[in-house]
């Protein structure tokens, strides 16, 4: 293994794991609205990294949307494997709102346990 896919698993794997906890915090949550669009969002990897897995010598910065965050594919028969994995800035935004406790909108979170 090089650095490139040792760099590259973590990431992925970080990217799957963020997202699947967010639709699972998503669907348990009682007071999110629009939780279908939520969990589509959810899904959505932004920014994120790129490798040729066939030959690793490279790593790459990728901009733009992708479904789902991590995708693996071959180009043709006997070509290259690709991989991509997008970072889920959506399902950040899903755990921020579900874990914030309610009604705690301009309080510092010191504040949130002197109720």
């Amino acid at each position: 293994m090089t650095i490139y896919q040792l760099i590259f698993i973590p990431f992925a794997l970080a990217s799957i794991g963020l997202s699947g906890w967010a639709i699972v915090a998503i669907v348990r949550s009682k007071t999110l609205r629009w939780k279908p669009a939520w969990i589509v969002g959810s899904l959505l990897g932004t920014g994120g990294l790129g490798i040729n897995w066939s030959q690793p010598d490279d790593i790459i910065l990728l901009l733009g949307l992708m479904v789902p965050p991590l995708m693996v594919f071959k180009v043709l028969p006997l070509g290259p494997v690709l991989a991509k994995a997008g970072f889920p800035v959506i399902a950040m935004i899903a755990l921020g709102k579900v874990h914030m406790p309610s009604g705690t909108s301009g309080r510092s979170p010191d504040e949130w346990t002197a109720e």
